[in-house]
Order: C-alpha cells, then structure tokens, then sequence
C-alpha cells in the first residue's frame, strides 16, 4: 500500500477503511455491524504490524466524523497514536514526527464530544460510455494522437472506469481499423522510473465532463482485446488525462 504524506488518510489503507465504513453506513447498517463488516474485510491488514494500525486509525476517526465511534474502537487507536504504531513508512521517510504531530491532532479530536449521528448521501457513480475493445483518440497539446484500447472497466463504488491499454502508434492524423488491426500494446518496463506506470493496463480516471472533452476523440473503430476484467487493483495503475502528455510510445521504442 501506498502513502502521499502525513495525513491520517494520505495512505492507501486509511482511504479504503474509511470508503468501506461510509458503504456500510450509507447501506443501513448500524454503528456496530458497519465496524464488524469492516473488520471482517480488512481481517488480513489487521494481522499486519504496519498495516494494522491503520486499520483502527481510519475507523475510529471515520466513526466520530460520523458520529458513530464506539469506546472501544476511541480506545485502539489512542493506544495505537501513543505507542507509535503503524509508523514505520513515515520513519525510514524522515516524516516520522510530522506524522507523529498529525496523528496527535487526531488523538484530541477522538477525546471530544461527537456530533449527532449522519448518514452520507450515495454518491452518483460514473459509468463510461466508452466500449469493451473500442479504440479512443487521445489528442496531445502537440497535436499528435495516441491510440487507447478499452479491454474492459472497473467495477468499484464510485463508478465503472474504463481499463486501457495505449498501442504503439502515433500520428497527427485519425488511423484507420485496418492501420490498428496488428498495432501492439505499450508494455511498461520495471527498470522505467517511478513516475510512470509498471502495468500495460492503465485504470483512466475520468468525469464526465472529462470523457465528453474534445482531446478524446471515438473514432468507431474497434478489435477484440486479448483480455478483460475482472481486474485486480495491484494489477492496475491509476491514471488521469495527464499521463497521456509524455511520449510514451517514443519511450517504449527506444527501451526495446
């Protein structure tokens, strides 16, 4: 899992417990059967010194938000803040005490009184229009175009986003079906740096607006993808529009 700073949830895990609480909540579950579904689902990141930790922060914090957090739950992840647990990422990244000075806000808060109980709204999910095996224009600010190869789409709480893989072609000019027909997918090489994907099958984060946006162009052509869904999140990278601005066809053939 991964984490982008001090925040309590600036961490993969604290994200995923606290969307899975909200879930059980927003479905009708009281207080204390959302916390044993949650639990349940994180029962394997429990068992783990780094990972456990986290668990009760993002639950016992995510339960006074909503005014729901039980003494117990209040009581793990005060024992957790004082005793440092869970902190070993921010360590070896020298953020030790800054994290440290984070979660010490959050120890305060867990001490004050709770607001009345509520009850999130469901949020609208996205669902792409784009199809299975359909191929999508990307149109860079150079005015070159990247092909996309929709091979499938997720299936997760906030929507369906399509999973791309981008083909070895590029031009300033709409290809033809036939020009596509044998055009191989981009693999990423471990050995690339950290800031690019490692996997051909990139989830694209889109809105709605974004998808309807004049850099994707759906130019009718389709072929049949060499897999699809269900995908497994540690197999897919998360991306927006962005990525798609860097040469990445000109990478991959000069890494061959």
């Amino acid at each position: 899992m991964g984490a982008w700073g001090v925040d309590l949830f600036a961490e993969d895990t604290a994200c995923d417990v606290r969307d899975a609480y909200r879930r059980a909540i927003t479905e009708g579950l009281d207080a204390a059967a959302a916390k044993e579904t949650v639990l349940q689902h994180f029962a394997d990141a429990l068992d783990d010194s780094e990972d456990g930790p986290l668990v009760w922060l993002a639950l016992a914090a995510t339960a006074w938000d909503m005014g729901r957090l039980d003494d117990d739950t209040r009581d793990r992840a005060l024992q957790a803040i004082a005793r440092r647990e869970g902190m070993e990422r921010w360590e070896e990244a020298g953020l030790g005490e800054k994290r440290a000075a984070e979660l010490a806000k959050l120890a305060d808060r867990l001490c004050l009184p709770q607001k009345p109980p509520t009850k999130p709204k469901a949020k609208r999910r996205f669902t792409s229009s784009w199809e299975e095996g359909e191929i999508v224009g990307y149109r860079q600010t150079g005015g070159l175009w990247l092909a996309l190869h929709v091979i499938g789409h997720t299936d997760g709480e906030v929507g369906a986003f399509p999973v791309v893989n981008i083909l070895d072609w590029t031009s300033d000019t709409a290809p033809t079906e036939a020009t596509l027909a044998t055009v191989r997918t981009i693999l990423f090489p471990p050995e690339w740096d950290l800031s690019l994907p490692k996997n051909a099958d990139l989830c694209l984060l889109l809105t709605r607006k974004l998808e309807r946006a004049e850099t994707f162009a759906r130019w009718g052509l389709h072929r049949m993808p060499d897999r699809s869904g269900p995908f497994r999140d540690k197999d897919l990278s998360y991306v927006g529009p962005a990525l798609f601005e860097r040469d990445l066809v000109g990478l991959w053939r000069s890494a061959k």
